[in-house]
């Protein structure tokens, strides 16, 4: 015979086990892209890695906790965490990442298998592989798209379509981001005058997208419009 306080005891910690277990995170869907960067202000080009990750948690978004990117074979990883990362929301759907994922001495990223994974304050996971295969392109021979200003107009000069302006703070925090419609644009017709306007430490990017899926950045532009 077992004794009511026995089941009262039994039900309680049943309870707080149910109560107390977490959920793990789960990974839907990756997006991945390399850029290849030409950054003007420090005259290098380099490759960058772009990361972003349809993630949720059943126990709240805010017990996600880490994101890493890892190559076993060459023995890399990199890790953020939620203070770190961009959150997008598109589509009902929260999509965590970051955009600057690079190799310590900028050189390019290995070509190969990699592991995405995402962590929960509990320490459970989830992970999702893709293979990195794109060609690498040789940063002599791209014409990377490039604006100037003359007679209070923005020429852009490019040989790709959808060129998109992406504008950063001065402490590099994303702001906005336009696909510019016409080579050339009266300046204030053009879509990021506001930013550009109001900041003039606000640094502007031109980004396209190549038939390969590799994507070109080039900035950062500043002091474009002057007041």
């Amino acid at each position: 015979m077992i004794k009511r306080g026995s089941i009262y005891i039994f039900t309680i910690l049943v309870l707080l086990f149910v109560s107390c277990e977490s959920s793990a995170p789960e990974i839907s869907v990756v997006h991945w892209q390399l850029i290849l960067v030409n950054d003007l202000e420090r005259n290098i080009q380099y490759e960058k890695l772009s990361v972003f990750l349809q993630a949720s948690d059943e126990d709240g978004e805010k017990d996600l906790d880490q994101i890493y990117v890892i190559n076993d074979e060459n023995e890399l990883y990199w890790e953020i965490g939620s203070a770190q990362w961009t959150t997008m929301e598109r589509d009902g759907s929260k999509w965590y990442g970051y955009s600057d994922f690079t190799m310590y001495d900028k050189s390019p990223f290995p070509r190969g298998k990699y592991r995405f994974m995402v962590t929960d304050v509990s320490g459970e996971r989830d992970e999702k592989e893709i293979f990195v295969n794109i060609d690498r392109l040789d940063p002599a021979k791209i014409k990377f798209p490039s604006i100037s200003v003359k007679d209070e107009k923005f020429y852009v000069d490019t040989e790709y379509e959808n060129v998109m302006t992406i504008i950063y703070d001065a402490n590099n925090r994303y702001i906005n981001g336009n696909i510019i419609e016409y080579d050339v644009t009266p300046i204030r017709e053009f879509p990021d005058f506001t930013s550009l306007y109001a900041g003039r430490r606000n640094k502007l990017f031109l980004y396209v997208v190549t038939d390969g899926g590799y994507g070109l950045l080039n900035g950062p532009y500043k002091d474009l419009i002057q007041q």
